[in-house]
């Protein structure tokens, strides 16, 4: 039996029956992640029961549509060997549809914080939009989405070891202070053996930070005080810094008088 076309005078929002297969995912999907047990049990519920909340769709042509929330209950209801499906049909253009898809997602509450940053890039670059104009749509403060944006410029790889070690959004802003790859991906590890907090880590950070520190200074206080112990090599530097000053054709001149306890050098470079 063929399946009827929906008519395309719908109002703006209204509940339909819409065969499964016109319906197409949504690009701006920000979640990438779905329990295929969680799909599993929604699936069995809709078997037994139905489904309990339709999905939300915007039409792009008289036989496709495009979702824009319910990911999940339309996965589920494939599984479940739907043909149809019970959806409200929103008037929304790509924009608006990429934004409610964000927005529904955030609402959950358990949206990744890295697959929430990707999404807020994803807007950002294919929309033109402004974080101030961003932050508008999506009900959030300019910073926040700052912040969000920043934890993608930690590496791939400290990524990935970040969302499969559980760790949260401030643990992933602490290692941003980090400078290297390496050393981010040491302290997941570190933080994950031993449960570390975030103000533990924030500790940690700050003590690697000092050390390495320490350690670059180290080497640039033994050249100067190398220097500075051997009085022949200064005043050898000051006499060929006078004599390539003096071959350029500056009148300089340098004196050095020996006064018993210690040794005085003037230079005299003229003005004009």
């Amino acid at each position: 039996m063929s399946i009827p076309a929906p008519s395309t005078a719908a109002p703006a929002r209204v509940v339909q029956s819409i065969p499964v297969a016109w319906i197409r995912p949504n690009p701006y999907q920000p979640r990438r992640n779905f329990s295929e047990r969680s799909i599993d049990e929604l699936a069995l519920s809709i078997r037994r029961y139905g489904l309990m909340q339709p999905i939300v769709v915007r039409r792009v042509s008289a036989a496709q549509y495009e979702l824009i929330a319910g990911e999940r209950r339309l996965r589920a209801a494939r599984r479940a060997g739907l043909v149809q499906i019970d959806a409200l049909v929103q008037a929304a253009g790509e924009e608006d549809s990429a934004v409610m898809a964000l927005i529904e997602n955030v609402q959950r509450e358990n949206l990744h914080f890295f697959d929430e940053a990707e999404a807020f890039k994803k807007l950002l670059q294919s929309h033109g939009l402004t974080q101030e104009e961003l932050a508008r749509r999506v009900g959030k403060n300019q910073s926040t989405i700052a912040n969000k944006l920043r934890i993608l410029k930690l590496p791939p790889a400290v990524r990935d070891a970040i969302y499969t070690g559980g760790l949260t959004e401030r643990h992933a802003r602490t290692l941003l202070r980090i400078p290297d790859k390496i050393t981010q991906l040491e302290l997941v590890r570190t933080i994950r053996q031993e449960s570390l907090s975030v103000k533990a880590t924030e500790a940690l950070v700050e003590r690697i930070l000092n050390r390495q520190f320490a350690e670059q200074e180290t080497p640039r206080k033994r050249r100067i005080t190398g220097v500075v112990r051997d009085g022949r090599l200064l005043l050898n530097g000051i006499k060929k810094l006078v004599g390539q000053a003096v071959s350029t054709g500056l009148s300089a001149q340098s004196n050095i008088s020996d006064k018993g306890d210690r040794l005085e050098i003037t230079i005299v470079i003229p003005k004009h």
